[in-house]
This record gives structure tokens, sequence and C-alpha cells, in this order.
């Protein structure tokens, strides 16, 4: 197991992971920044643009993200990954306006040197999220706060394909 300085996930990567792991062993909350600029192995996500028209660009290039979504309010909460794996994923949550009920969502990024791949938005109106599990391969994010509105609060993303997590 690597040390968190040995991560290249940059400050707030660190810090982040460092926050995660706290709260997954007093069985709490995850924690989750709210970051415009955000690096990771691959160079840096950012999050450019107005108030709701943003982009998230990686080292200044716009990535797939917007032709997904259309104009959004885009915030990168997190990254995460595995040592022995050549890529990492990014938590992003989305506010899509105009929208009715529970504007926000999230978005997961498969981000590799050569490679980026988006979740389908998932999560709508869901906010607390419980656990985070990164497995070989995939993420699965478990919300503890399930909505009337939203029967599925657990989800496995493998860079393909999205599905809900037993």
């Amino acid at each position: 197991m690597r040390g968190l300085n040995a991560w290249p996930l940059g400050r707030a990567g660190r810090i982040a992971a460092l926050l995660i792991g706290l709260a997954q062993a007093a069985g709490a909350q995850v924690p989750l920044g709210q970051f415009h600029v955000y690096d990771t192995r691959f160079g840096q996500l950012q999050v450019i643009g107005g108030e709701v028209d943003q982009i998230l660009a990686l080292m200044g290039r716009e990535t797939p993200y917007t032709t997904l979504l259309g104009a959004a309010q885009i915030e990168i909460r997190g990254g995460f990954g595995r040592a022995d794996e050549t890529f990492d994923w990014v938590l992003t949550s989305v506010r899509s306006p105009p929208s009715a009920g529970c504007p926000w969502h999230f978005v997961l990024v498969k981000l590799s040197a050569d490679q980026i791949s988006l979740s389908p938005p998932f999560g709508h109106c869901l906010e607390a999220l419980g656990e985070i599990s990164v497995d070989p391969g995939a993420i699965t994010l478990r919300f503890t706060t399930p909505m009337p509105v939203n029967a599925v609060t657990s989800f496995r993303f493998d860079g393909q394909t999205l599905s809900p997590a037993p």
C-alpha cells in the first residue's frame, strides 16, 4: 500500500483521500470537495466557463463532458484510483438548468493517458455519500440518504457500463 504522498493525485487529491479514509474508518459520510481545478496523474482537470455554460477541460482541452450534458454547472468532487491501475476515477456533480425537482446529479469520469470515458448521469437528488469502493477495473458508490424519487442508491461504473450495485 502506497502512502498518501506517493499517490500522484496532487495535493487536493491527497487531502480528499485522507478525508475519505478517516470518514470510512469512522463509519461516517464520505466528505467530498468542491474543486474547479484538480490534479490527476494524467494532467490537470479544470472547470472553465461562465455560471451555467461550464465545460470540463483536461490540460486546457475540452472533454466529451459538454456533449453529454450540454450547458451545466460542474463541480469536481474528488478523485480516486489504485496504484496498480493505469487510470483514475473522478467524481463530478452537475446542475443542468432548467430543471424541475432535483437538478443535481453525478457523473463519473474514467481518465487515462489516452482515453476519457463518462458515466451517464446518476444519483439525482442523492447527497450523502457513505462509501466509495475502488476495485480492479470499477468503482462503486453507495449513498446513505435515499430519496423517494430515486430507488437506486448504490452504483457501479466500469468505464463503460453504469449499473445498480448490490
